[in-house]
């Protein structure tokens, strides 16, 4: 009788010791793809905010400073 309940006991630590680690593998392994995916967006994010102030075009320059009373008095 208690040779079978240590055969029993460890198996029984064996089956928790083992669905532990898988338990924990499996968070770390998603915990690791989900920083995976914030990186790559994030280095999207970046290419896309170069490309898109590299096309942004200047406002048009003034050659004179245009007032209020320019505007009246040609109207």
């Amino acid at each position: 009788m208690q040779r079978s309940m240590l055969i029993m006991e460890m198996f029984s630590y064996f089956g928790g010791y083992l669905g532990m680690w898988l338990g924990l593998s499996l968070v770390l392994l998603f915990d690791f793809f989900e920083i995976i995916c914030y990186l790559v967006f994030y280095l999207m994010e970046i290419k896309k905010m170069k490309t898109s102030r590299n096309s942004v075009t200047p406002a048009p320059v003034l050659e004179k400073d245009i007032t209020l009373f320019d505007l009246v008095i040609k109207a």
